[in-house]
């Protein structure tokens, strides 16, 4: 058995290319829609690849199963779970495993299909076997280093249903697994799949029985309470890339390629205008109405949190290099409607199509007669310490409590590192809110002023 290991940094996932050594036959599991490195590996390992195996239906990502077979001349047997109900059942798959142990051979090695439900209804493990033994498992988002997937994606109507059927599979079908087998997670740290899911890119199960507090046998109840205590809302885009993969996304070679965009073709307001210039150069002058998305680690969540999947998509950037990166990124989530961008010249802007905001630093904040701030941070971050008469509304839940809100105040946006605060104050800008700010550095900066800090009582 040789193994690859592909991951995507922004959004960390791990696809993984299984090669039988002997006969060079290899399968891939889990792909992603960038399926340009996994091909470079093919190619340069003179591998062919017979099957592309799902774990289960996504919520993170758009499946790369149809576009890697496209690719691949249409040879791989795309392989997903059927075993969960007709609704979570691929369109594009070839064959459905409809049974439990279901195996399929790859050259000399066996790699079996174990149904292990609770994260979602079909969710699959994929075990590799050697010579009649399991040395292997690809355990997707069922079980994750220091974690396991949350069982709550569904709806809060499936939530206690999956999370039976997760404490099932992970008392009665993980641990008939050998102690000393190593599994691969689908996940490492920032997903969103699981909650405090940790840097881990290699499971020895016996060591993650000991330190998984998900792992710890006790009753039913007290477990399920414990999996699901302080799990963080799910992002909205989930529900969104759930029924894209089941239906299968369209062919990147069929999207509408991107076009350099002059100014006049801006102007219309149906048009979602995402700025990928960092926080100091979008709030010193940006276009009105677009929202500022700066490209970076982060930006691939935030996008598709954000960022509307219906409306024609413009990226507004300094160089083209990072629209072609971002382009890679919007098209991991599903946002496949981006027409065209624009490049960054403030010369070409009349004045009333421009606008601005102040990036204002922790210890002016005083003396720049803010009236209201607002804290887009998590809840986990708000409970380690706010600003006194701080207002908290998650980023995520911005967009639907900025009518509450008075747009005759003078506000400042704070977050961790200002990142997300530039996002928000960009939302508001678009929303009509005239009085913004974004505060420089966030509550990092803050605290590094020593300014005082209030800690929620229990």
């Amino acid at each position: 058995m040789i193994l690859k290991k592909i991951t995507d940094p922004h959004l960390s996932i791990h696809t993984y290319l299984l090669i039988d050594a002997d006969t060079l036959q290899a399968a891939v599991i889990d792909p992603t829609r960038n399926v340009e490195p996994l091909l470079s590996i093919i190619a340069d390992g003179g591998v062919q690849v017979s099957y592309i195996l799902e774990t289960h239906v996504h919520a993170d990502f758009v499946s790369g199963s149809k576009e890697l077979k496209s690719r691949l001349q249409g040879m791989p047997t795309i392989v997903c779970s059927g075993l969960g109900e007709e609704e979570w059942q691929p369109r594009y798959a070839d064959r459905l495993v409809m049974n439990d142990r279901e195996m399929i051979n790859l050259g000399n090695l066996t790699v079996q299909a174990w149904h292990v439900p609770g994260h979602t209804p079909e969710h699959l493990m994929w075990v590799v076997f050697e010579h009649d033994s399991p040395t292997a498992v690809f355990s997707g988002d069922f079980l994750l280093g220091g974690s396991l997937g949350r069982p709550d994606l569904l709806g809060p109507d499936k939530c206690l249903e999956l999370a039976k059927q997760l404490y099932q599979s992970t008392f009665h079908v993980l641990t008939t697994l050998p102690m000393q087998i190593n599994v691969y997670p689908a996940h490492g740290a920032g997903s969103f799949c699981g909650k405090n899911i940790a840097d881990k890119n290699l499971i020895i199960l016996e060591d993650e029985i000991h330190t998984n507090p998900h792992l710890r046998a006790q009753a039913e109840t007290e477990w399920i309470n414990q999996l699901l205590a302080e799990m963080p809302p799910p992002p909205r885009y989930f529900a969104r890339l759930k029924q894209l993969n089941v239906k299968g996304a369209d062919l990147i070679d069929s999207l509408t390629p991107l076009r350099v965009l002059d100014i006049q073709e801006l102007h219309s307001s149906d048009l979602e205008l995402v700025d990928l210039r960092n926080q100091e150069a979008f709030a010193q002058s940006f276009i009105k109405g677009s929202i500022n998305i700066p490209f970076g680690s982060s930006f691939t969540k935030w996008a598709a949190e954000i960022v509307s999947a219906d409306s024609p998509i413009v990226f507004i950037s300094s160089d083209a290099e990072t629209v072609t990166k971002a382009l890679t990124c919007v098209r991991l989530v599903g946002l496949d409607h981006v027409m065209g961008y624009f490049l960054w010249n403030e010369q070409s802007l009349s004045p009333e199509m421009s606008d601005s905001f102040d990036l204002i630093l922790p210890e002016n904040i005083a003396s720049s007669n803010i009236q209201q701030i607002i804290d887009v941070r998590t809840q986990e971050e708000w409970d380690q310490g706010y600003i006194a008469g701080a207002l908290h509304i998650p980023l995520p839940l911005l967009a639907k409590e900025l009518p509450l809100l008075s747009r005759e105040k003078r506000i400042a946006m704070i977050c961790g590192s200002g990142y997300r605060s530039s996002i928000a104050a960009s939302l508001a800008k678009k929303r009509g809110f005239p009085h913004m700010a974004s505060v420089h550095g966030g509550m990092q900066a803050w605290k590094k002023a020593h300014l005082p800090v209030e800690i929620p009582k229990n």
